[in-house]
């Protein structure tokens, strides 16, 4: 007699879901997630480009540092008009040496593979933005506002992108649409919240420190990060409807 289910073991099982539902409940969640973002960028984006020319005032009096407006899609978003502080010779050859000497060091070492290549790519970019300020020093860089304004488009685009790609993997998920939905809010809150927060990080590095670690600090650190906190979100929230329905019969079939 030919079993319809499976009962301990999890293999060549697969969640039973309908495609309708799946539709339906999509086109209630990502709206209103889009909604709320649209709606809270320009305010978000104006507050914390504020604090950032706030924090960057006492610096020079005299200059005369503003918001730029900027139109994103249906909305706008607001970036600071600010000064960085250009690469010194000793720093930019030091960060050349420094980043040669790393990359050449860390296949000695005994650290972990991934983070050994995350730390050699950190190091690279420095390289390639130090090599840059060497040899092009008219050409480099790009100004804070530029800066800002790639950031901040790039971070809008992921934070738009985050409630499509969250609702297609958590609602073919058996749990109820009111957690699925608001766990994928919590990712949207967190991502934007994560974002702003490295954003005026980012900025201080520039004012305060140099342009040459601008680079990194976009390709290493930037938004691509994002996702992290958007796989890890979804690897907990899976482990505990996973944990939840461990030993109901009625939602683990064949797979065939």
């Amino acid at each position: 007699m030919k079993k319809s289910q499976i009962y301990l073991h999890r293999s060549h099982r697969k969640l039973s879901f309908s495609w309708r539902k799946l539709l339906y409940e999509s086109m209630i969640s990502v709206p209103v997630c889009w909604i709320l973002t649209l709606l809270s960028l320009h305010h978000l984006t104006r507050a914390a480009s504020h604090y950032l020319l706030r924090l960057n005032m006492p610096l020079d009096i005299n200059s005369q540092f503003h918001l730029v407006e900027t139109p994103l899609l249906f909305g706008h978003i607001h970036t600071p008009e600010l000064l960085g502080k250009y690469p010194t010779p000793l720093l930019t050859y030091a960060v050349f040496v420094f980043s040669i000497l790393t990359i050449a060091v860390i296949p000695k070492t005994g650290i972990p593979k991934p983070i050994s290549i995350w730390l050699s790519f950190v190091c690279l970019v420095n390289m390639a933005s130090a090599l840059f300020s060497i040899f092009l020093p008219d050409l480099f860089p790009y100004t804070i506002q530029a800066f800002c304004e790639i950031f901040l488009k790039t971070e809008a685009a992921i934070w738009l992108f985050i409630p499509v790609i969250m609702s297609f993997s958590f609602l073919p998920l058996p749990s109820s649409l009111v957690s699925k939905f608001l766990t994928i809010l919590f990712t949207l809150i967190y991502a934007i919240t994560f974002g702003l927060v490295r954003y005026i990080l980012f900025v201080l590095v520039l004012t305060n420190f140099s342009y040459l670690f601008m680079a990194v600090l976009f390709f290493c650190f930037g938004p691509f990060i994002d996702f992290i906190p958007i796989v890890g979100v979804y690897s907990v929230y899976v482990s505990y409807v996973s944990g939840k329905i461990n030993r109901d019969l009625r939602v683990w079939n064949w797979s065939y």
